[in-house]
């Protein structure tokens, strides 16, 4: 049984995340355990400190927070692997529903392991009833990715045609 991950979804948002003010338009969206591998924790989690320190992120500021943690040819890897961002709201939406679908695998595993061990029903349902139910907002979360891509999009657009203008 394989654990539920897209390798290929989670480097495109991180490259995605290089592009513009990408990140900080999807970082309310995601959530660092949203990601499966460990690199990919790091690097967002590099990501969000360098959004709160106010500093640019692109390939030369995120290799240099992630230096230690001896992911500098990472993100020099992912500086190359996407040159826009037009379908990173198909990537959020993968990358949510592998989560989902972890966490799923989890807790129903938990529900297994206690089953074992000779739990109550009602216990272990309403135990796995109230760990899905923390999902129910990423359903209305992801509506709104679609009005932070179109203003990504649209500033995309004006500067690959020289018309941007920063506000």
């Amino acid at each position: 049984m394989s654990i539920p991950q897209n390798k290929e979804v989670e480097e495109a948002i991180l490259c995605c995340c290089l592009i513009g003010d990408t990140f900080e338009s999807i970082s309310n969206l995601i959530k660092e355990e949203d990601f499966h591998y460990e690199n990919h924790k790091i690097i967002w989690r590099s990501c969000l400190e360098l959004l709160e320190e106010g500093v640019t992120i692109d390939m030369v500021t995120l290799s240099e927070k992630v230096k230690s943690h001896n992911l500098f040819d990472t993100v020099v890897y992912l500086s190359d692997r996407v040159q826009t961002t037009t379908q990173i709201n198909d990537y959020i939406k993968i990358l949510l529903e592998k989560s989902k679908l972890r966490a799923m695998r989890r807790e129903y595993m938990l529900a297994l392991e206690r089953i074992e061990s000779d739990g109550k029903s009602d216990d272990i349902q309403e135990k796995i009833d109230r760990e899905l139910d923390q999902f129910k907002p990423i359903e209305r979360e992801t509506t709104h990715i679609k009005n932070s891509l179109d203003i990504i999009k649209n500033e995309y657009d004006a500067i690959t045609k020289g018309e941007y203008v920063p506000s």
